[in-house]
């Protein structure tokens, strides 16, 4: 069984890397989406990308429309994985678009696995699953 103490410490790196994959959504940048995915398996609904061009090249198709938008990640829980050096964590999100006034648009779910790779750790593999989606 892991201690408090160190699922304390895989909640704040799992937090740390999914926030920084929703900021590289809310700014549009799939280049650094292509960074921070580049070692992950990226499950989009029935889409699994699994080399860094797919990743950036769907990401650059997903934000192409215009309306800036921000999504909120809530109810974050971290579990153990197989090994010491991997754990899984699990978040709510909800994603609002500007048009000009804010329009929730996407309720969703992230799975993300989360691995020590050469020394840093990594999101191995982001599993997106959009519950509800208005376009």
């Amino acid at each position: 069984m892991t201690s408090i103490e160190t699922m304390a410490l895989y909640r704040h790196i799992g937090e740390s890397l999914l926030f920084a994959y929703a900021q590289t959504s809310d700014t549009k940048n799939p280049t650094a989406a292509r960074q921070i995915l580049s070692d992950a398996v990226v499950v989009f609904g029935d889409t699994r990308l699994e080399t860094p061009d797919a990743i950036e090249a769907h990401f650059t198709k997903l934000w192409a429309p215009p309306e800036p938008h921000r999504h909120t990640i809530t109810n974050v829980q971290v579990f153990e994985g197989p090994t010491l050096e991997t754990f899984v964590l699990t978040a709510n999100y909800q994603r609002d678009e500007f048009r000009p006034d804010p329009v929730r648009t996407t309720l969703g779910a992230y799975t993300v696995t989360i691995a020590l790779t050469a020394g840093s750790w990594r999101i191995r593999e982001l599993n997106i699953n959009r519950i509800w989606h208005q376009p």
